[in-house]
């Protein structure tokens, strides 16, 4: 803005301009306000371009241009206050204000598009839902607002019952911010689904899957495919009840002692503040019973100041198998046993990362105390949502780990210590398929050498996803 149309703006209101000056005519110079006047609307400046209008008019009251130039721009202005009073009512909880305010917008105006994603709103907040609707048709069809029109049209639909409707509208946003926000919306609309059903194909390769230590001859390489299920039922949404299971399916290129199989039910209850679950495992290891375990886990969190809290416990008996039947007398009283496992973290969420920080705690108390250890540490991850669609996850940690007595097989104590990461990246390709692919590193450095080794693991799948409200 000009300095002179500075002093415009602090001398009268741009829609009122000031009386032409009696007996002057000046031509030459209202043009020149006229152009100034185009310049600043062109700019997006209409204010300013209402303020040189009307000190054209001052110069000249028959300057046509200056005439339909103020009356343009006097029309945006009052679009746009109608745009921000609307807003102020919503913040308010004002809807029926709302929408008197935007009757001043008309469709085709440049402030439409706003009008109708405010109109839908405040429609909303009244629960007439069906209008709400019919408000969004024109915003869903422009480029800058259908982004946003579709996160309001999946709210709709899951308000309706339509759980897959609204899912498969948040994963069709890809527009900016409006991306990261049908990210964030995802699972909380996935967590309200009362049956979920999963299942994926993966293939890998693992450079030690044997666990073979640092300098042996032989290589404890394979590549697997595995299969994967599962179910979860929350009758009641996201508080009360809730059973699941789970079941996996594995066979390797050449190591066949390695071929898996295992299958878990769990239930439970939801509360505000977290979670119960009790469950059963039961797992075969190259076609032979191998485990045997029934669980208990408790989880809590709380938020405090814009941070996630925090904790969980869960604590396992494990029963390792050489016989199916009897249970109890063909366990081995060696390697079965109690395991304890707990943490304790914080994470923060900042579109479009949430990171996350905390402290491991694992005590397995074996039958045979040189089976029994403590290992805790440190642990931390990011995961990152893009525009695109793709999550991405980083995942460390670190631990130490001691045993509890001497293994007599060696004849001291040992102690590890553990470094690990992990990277995964998920890509739906809509509301039910994804591609997934993961590569982890683990290095372990014993005291007993024999345990010493490195491992890195890398997979690539296909998952489909079925939620049912």
């Amino acid at each position: 803005m000009t300095p002179l149309l500075l002093l415009l703006a602090l001398a009268h209101a741009p829609c009122t301009p000031p009386s032409p000056a009696a007996g002057v005519v000046d031509a030459r110079g209202a043009a020149a306000y006229v152009n100034a006047g185009e310049m600043e609307m062109a700019a997006g400046a209409v204010r300013a371009a209402a303020f040189a209008y009307g000190a054209a008019l001052r110069l000249d009251a028959s300057n046509l241009r200056a005439r339909e130039g103020l009356a343009r721009a006097c029309a945006r202005l009052r679009e746009d206050d109608a745009v921000e009073a609307a807003s102020a009512h919503l913040d308010a909880a004002r809807p029926r204000e709302a929408l008197a305010s935007l009757k001043e917008v008309t469709e085709d105006s440049a402030r439409a598009d706003d009008a109708a994603l405010l109109r839908a709103l405040a429609l909303m907040e009244l629960g007439e839902d069906t209008a709400a609707h019919t408000a969004l048709a024109p915003a869903t069809r422009s480029p800058g607002a259908a982004g946003t029109a579709r996160l309001l049209e999946a709210v709709l639909a899951f308000r309706a019952d339509r759980a897959g409707e609204a899912e498969a509208l948040l994963v069709g946003v890809r527009e900016g911010r409006a991306r990261t926000s049908a990210e964030a919306l995802l699972p909380l609309l996935r967590r309200d689904e009362r049956l979920r059903l999963s299942a994926a194909v993966r293939a890998g390769w693992d450079g030690n899957l044997a666990r073979v230590p640092e300098g042996a001859d032989e290589s404890g390489a394979d590549g697997a495919t595995a299969l994967e299920a599962s179910v979860s039922w929350t009758p009641t949404g996201a508080r009360g009840p809730l059973l699941g299971a789970n079941a996996l399916l594995s066979r390797q290129l050449t190591q066949h002692a390695f071929d898996a199989m295992v299958v878990d039910a769990h239930g439970g209850w939801r509360l505000g503040w977290g979670e119960a679950l009790a469950g059963a495992s039961y797992s075969q290891l190259g076609g032979s019973p191998y485990l045997m375990a029934l669980r208990l886990d408790v989880a809590a969190r709380r938020e405090v100041g814009g941070l996630l809290l925090q904790a969980e416990y869960g604590v396992r008996r494990e029963l390792f198998l050489r016989e199916l039947a009897p249970v109890l007398s063909s366990q081995d009283s060696g390697f079965s046993g109690w395991r304890h496992v707990g943490g304790a973290g914080v994470a923060w969420w900042r579109a479009p990362l949430l990171l996350r920080a905390g402290w491991r705690l694992e005590a397995d108390r074996a039958d045979a105390a040189f089976y029994s250890f403590v290992e805790h540490g440190p642990e931390a991850g990011l995961t990152l949502l893009t525009e695109s669609g793709v999550a991405v996850g980083l995942e460390l940690r670190a631990a130490a780990r001691r045993f509890l007595d001497v293994d007599p097989s060696f004849g001291t104590l040992r102690a590890d210590g553990v470094l690990g990461a992990a990277l995964t990246a998920s890509l739906p390709m809509d509301a039910h398929w994804s591609w997934l692919a993961s590569l982890q590193g683990t290095r372990v450095v014993s005291t007993l050498p024999a345990f010493t080794h490195g491992r890195v693991a890398a997979a690539l799948g296909l998952r489909y996803t079925l939620g049912v409200p």
